[in-house]
């Protein structure tokens, strides 16, 4: 069965944290992790990413020196792996009902024909706008996905990311400055 953790694992897995270096980390959780994450999201390729997310997570964490703070490095290593995924769940879902209805949407009539241009230009901008933010750098950028895709405020980008409140509105500040360069430059804007 997919995402049930071997003994040995399980075993290994529960141990008590205790202050370690990352290759250590990423030795001891990386497969059950990948197992776990794996059997949720049916996909590896998520699954990975979802899995090298959570030791970025870790890293950030135990940069700030919190990570002599968690009690069960299994646990929070699990939890955070379960949040990462219900993400990606959430958002598959999110465009999966954008596609339904999309491919629900009426054709536009021969009289709609300036609307449907419209339309077309507007998703053709939507598109380099994202092509756009995928190109920016990785502090930006999971800083404007945060904000944009996902709708969170500061406070929650702040908490979300481990960033303080100061910091986190300067990458959004300049991320958007970035990007708005960008996309004046493809003539988008």
């Amino acid at each position: 069965m997919a995402g049930l953790l071997k003994l040995d694992d399980y075993k290994t897995a529960t141990r008590a944290a205790e202050p370690c270096d990352l290759t250590e980390v990423v030795g001891r959780f990386q497969t059950p992790l990948l197992r776990y994450v794996g059997g949720i999201l049916n996909r590896d390729e998520d699954a990975q990413d979802v899995v090298q997310e959570v030791f970025l997570c870790y890293c950030r964490f135990s940069q700030r020196g919190d990570a002599e703070a968690v009690r069960n490095l299994s646990s929070w290593l699990f939890s955070v792996a379960h949040n990462l995924s219900q993400d990606v769940l959430r958002k598959r879902q999110r465009e999966k009902k954008a596609q339904t209805e999309l491919a629900a949407a009426p054709a536009p009539a021969e009289a709609d024909e300036g609307q449907a241009v419209d339309t077309i230009i507007r998703q053709a901008a939507s598109e380099r706008a994202l092509a756009e933010l995928r190109k920016l750098p990785e502090e930006y950028r999971q800083v404007l996905l945060l904000k944009i895709v996902q709708d969170m405020t500061l406070r929650e980008i702040a908490k979300v990311t481990g960033l303080s409140f100061g910091n986190a509105a300067y990458r959004l500040n300049q991320g958007l400055k970035e990007l708005a360069r960008r996309l004046k430059e493809a003539g988008v804007l």
